[in-house]
């Protein structure tokens, strides 16, 4: 991914190909749910491809500030936005606001539960049990949530421009990761 173009390799990254050009928007992030479903997002730009990357869809949205995409399955899947949370059930094709959180990042271990990293005004780290229609701080941030992942459903980071954080308990707490301090994995 370059700011507004999609490459591809065959031989292990030795060499690069590319295999889209977007006409409008840039591209933060990308990512496989599988061998043939993949995701990228950017800007208010959202594309997918079912075939291993050969070739991509992609949907210019009405959606500002969209920064991070997040599948279950590939059709159930996420966008963090300056707009709020936004959640699709057909593969990306339709998109519905689930809240008006300024968000810059995005996580879910299934269709229900998952995890957001706020911006703005809303700079932390807040959770969701039933899609992101309604969410609960579990941490204040001096500066917006960069990204949040889990390893599993106990453990995961986050991080700020500044600071990482880790949760061993599902995220109920989070700990500031200091230079030389360990998140021990239980």
């Amino acid at each position: 991914v370059t700011k507004n173009s999609l490459y591809a390799s065959v031989d292990s990254g030795k060499s690069w190909n590319p295999v889209h050009e977007l006409s409008k928007g840039r591209l933060f992030d990308i990512r496989f749910l599988n061998q043939e479903f993949g995701y990228c997002a950017g800007d208010s730009t959202f594309g997918y491809t079912t075939n291993g990357g050969a070739t991509w869809k992609f949907n210019y949205l009405n959606i500002k500030g969209v920064s991070e995409a997040h599948f279950v399955t590939p059709t159930i899947g996420y966008l963090s936005a300056g707009e709020g949370l936004h959640k699709t059930t057909d593969g990306g094709e339709n998109w519905v606001r689930q809240n008006n959180y300024d968000l810059r990042s995005v996580y879910f271990h299934d269709a229900e539960s998952g995890w957001m990293g706020g911006q703005g005004n809303n700079n932390g780290i807040f959770q969701t049990t039933n899609g992101g229609l309604t969410l609960t701080e579990r941490l204040k941030t001096t500066q917006r949530v960069l990204q949040i992942k889990f390893f599993d459903q106990q453990h995961g980071w986050a991080n700020t421009l500044s600071d990482f954080f880790g949760t061993n308990d599902g995220g109920l707490t989070w700990t500031k990761l200091n230079e030389g301090t360990a998140l021990v994995m239980d």
